[in-house]
């Protein structure tokens, strides 16, 4: 596989997975991945790439692509191990690999996809398994490795290792100490190793460890090198999530247990600008030592130029056009990265953003100035005590809702003074932000007079979501008893005429269908499947949704909390991906990855903000990708948040606002983002000086 690789090497395969996906999308994944080949296997091969592609633009199958392709060329024989970050992931991966491979004209030089729980359970064909529990290390596990330390030459005896023992949980805040038996089949260490660990971390002259909290890092880390696979686990590994490798257990992992077990490697992240230059090196320092390749002087010389380019962005001096082409010349052997255009082929924005500015009125009320005031103030002694912990958090909690503040300062005590303040609950008040949400929702979902809009709406306290939810099914209370009454007539008219048809689909039919006459059902299937076409991902589905026995929600949740309102979230994703109920979606940071909300709404509400911008861009992800209902129906994605006027939440959301827009566009915005709001406001006004284009051409190899 030494020859150079262009788009032209691809035309065997079918990417057209989905009859809504347009040929210049299909192109563009082809294109991109037929780059990352040529810069794997091509004459100048390097190690490993990095796709980096814009949320919703179908990595996962660019990267399934390669993986194919590497197949096609080097047999069934060849090892593809696929990385995950959690085991949700994992299954994902796999169905979407399996979609790719039913696809083919000839798949037989394709094999099937299997998902395993360890890595040495790794043989030929493509695995895929999730890092999330391999990474973790429990306390038994750290105990057992402990007491095979103990046998080393120089480790402490007696009553002095036991002093020891008990420090390094008591640092982890654990009063007793594990009972072990927690390593599996442990791997045998090399005396060398076990000596090396008492060098480093204990002092002999005094007894004692030289750092407590390092002792027991260096003791998760030996627990992961028993989980490393025996000779080379893969010719290629993907690993999705890849901008999470900077976590220290993460990064332990892939240090421990990956290094040097494939031949090449491809990270896939959304999110690489949103790191700073130094950690963006860093992961293409881990495509080295994933692989068996040395680096060289390589990462060095890239190095050289990145900072650079750090200093013009430093000094504020846009860089040079030969600057920029240099940085785009040594990073490109690295890094794919695809965007959006900001319009859709018609002329209308992409995404448009809406401001919603809760008016002074509500915010001046005087159920609510007291508690403006009270809340304002807590902000101010917070700002005041800078080294609190979790203060972003807190102030976070505070631009909730009130039910959010009560419910914190139940479990914490720290909110005893605002709580005072607040308007009495049996009153049935609410933050003025939540009150004003309440309204706006219904109207964006009311907002077409023929039928319900749907909207995905991001919330990160529970407490708010149920605040919420009971409000919002109020709003929505008349609409869902009216399609329970014509359902229960429909259903009695199907009865006498002895119905044998799909009986789910009649009753979200009977839902979704204001003018719907139980005589000509049928008509009405027919019409529902035509609208049905490209929107059913999990047909099996149907019943635990639209069954007789369901509950038909207005308002649905996905929280993770286990409570009763919240159901499977497979379940929801197949009832919200419909064009009927539920209408409003609430969501906490468990809906923000690995979930679609797309085919049948284009519209978001950040109600709660987050400081991340790729967390913010990861929720916005879920209703704009390929195939989306706005991708279809070439309109924008609707994106709201709010404006509270002379709040601590207005600053949030100018910082959120400014951040957003660098890290789409700034290399290394990471680094800057913490920065002064002077140098923040400078990029917004100036982004394009510094803008870098990844995007692969349309012939790699040229």
């Amino acid at each position: 596989m030494s020859q150079s690789l262009s788009v032209h090497d691809l035309n065997w395969l079918n990417l057209n997975l989905d009859e809504f996906v347009e040929a210049p999308d299909i192109a563009r994944q082809k294109i991109t991945a037929a780059a990352l080949l040529e810069m794997l296997y091509g004459p100048n091969a390097v190690p490993g790439a990095i796709l980096a592609d814009e949320v919703g633009m179908g990595k996962t199958y660019v990267a399934l692509a390669v993986a194919a392709s590497v197949f096609k060329r080097k047999g069934t024989e060849t090892k593809v191990l696929v990385l995950t970050s959690n085991n949700n992931m994992t299954q994902i991966w796999r169905k979407r690999w399996d979609l790719l491979r039913s696809k083919q004209v000839e798949n037989s030089f394709l094999p099937k996809g299997k998902e395993v729980d360890r890595l040495d359970r790794i043989k030929s064909g493509i695995s895929f398994v999730s890092y999330e529990s391999m990474k973790n290390t429990t306390g038994n596990e750290v105990r057992d490795m402990f007491e095979k330390l103990a046998h080393a030459k120089n480790a402490p005896r007696g009553k002095n290792r036991s002093r020891l023992l008990k420090e390094l949980f008591r640092a982890q805040r654990l009063v007793e100490v594990p009972v072990g038996t927690g390593v599996e089949n442990p791997r045998t260490l090399s005396r060398r190793k076990m000596n090396r660990f008492w060098f480093d971390n204990y002092d002999r002259n005094y007894g004692k460890w030289v750092s407590v909290y390092g002792a027991y890092r260096n003791l998760q880390r030996l627990v992961l090198s028993t989980r490393r696979p025996v000779g080379t686990a893969a010719d290629l590994l993907i690993l999705d999530e890849a901008h999470r490798l900077g976590g220290e257990q993460n990064h332990a992992f892939l240090q421990e247990v990956l290094s040097s077990k494939a031949h090449r490697a491809l990270l896939v992240t959304a999110t690489p600008f949103s790191l700073d230059i130094d950690e963006l090196i860093e992961r293409i320092k881990d495509l080295y030592i994933m692989t068996i390749i040395d680096e060289g002087t390589e990462v060095s010389k890239l190095k050289e130029t990145l900072n650079e380019f750090r200093r013009a962005v430093r000094t504020r001096d846009p860089p040079s056009t030969d600057l920029k082409t240099q940085v785009e010349t040594k990073l490109r052997r690295y890094l794919v990265r695809n965007t959006w255009p900001d319009k859709w082929p018609n002329g209308k924005e992409r995404r448009r953003l809406n401001i919603l500015d809760v008016p002074q009125d509500l915010m001046a009320s005087p159920s609510h100035a007291f508690a403006t005031f009270a809340l304002e103030s807590k902000f101010m002694e917070m700002l005041s005590e800078g080294t609190r912990p979790h203060i972003a958090s807190n102030r976070e909690t505070l631009c909730s809702s009130y039910s959010a503040i009560r419910h914190s300062n139940e479990k914490s005590g720290q909110f005893n003074d605002v709580v005072a303040f607040l308007p009495p609950k049996a009153a049935g008040n609410e933050s003025p932000k939540l009150e004003f949400a309440v309204s706006e929702i219904e109207r964006i979902v009311r907002s077409n007079p023929t039928s319900f809009q749907k909207i995905v709406v991001f919330c990160e306290r529970n407490a708010t979501i149920r605040e919420l939810r009971k409000r919002l099914k109020d709003r929505f209370q008349r609409e869902q008893k009216d399609g329970a009454k014509k359902w229960v007539k429909v259903r009695a008219a199907l009865h006498r005429r002895e119905f044998s048809g799909n009986i789910d689909r009649a009753r979200f039919a009977s839902y979704y269908f204001k003018d719907l006459d139980a005589s000509r059902i049928d008509e009405a299937l027919n019409r529902l499947n035509k609208e049905l076409i490209g929107r059913e991902p999990q047909i099996k589905y149907w019943s635990e949704t639209w069954g007789p026995s369901q509950h038909i929600d207005y308002v649905a949740t996905i929280t993770g909390d286990q409570s009763e309102e919240d159901k499977p979230i497979e379940h929801t994703q197949f009832a919200f991906n419909l064009p009927g109920p539920p209408y409003v979606l609430i969501c906490s940071q468990k809906g923000r990855e690995s979930i679609d909300l797309h085919l049948s709404c284009r519209r978001i509400m950040h109600y709660d903000l987050e400081w991340s911008p790729s967390a913010m861009e990861q929720r916005v992800g879920r209703v704009d990708r390929i195939n989306s209902l706005a991708f279809r129906e070439k309109e924008p994605v609707e994106i709201y948040l709010f404006d509270l006027k002379g709040t601590y939440e207005e600053r949030i959301l100018k910082v959120i606002r400014e951040r957003t827009e660098m890290t789409r566009v700034l290399l290394g915005a990471g680094e800057w983002l913490k920065d002064d709001g002077e140098l923040r406001e400078m990029f917004a006004e100036n982004l394009a000086d510094y803008k870098l284009n990844f995007s692969p051409s349309v012939n790699p190899s040229s």
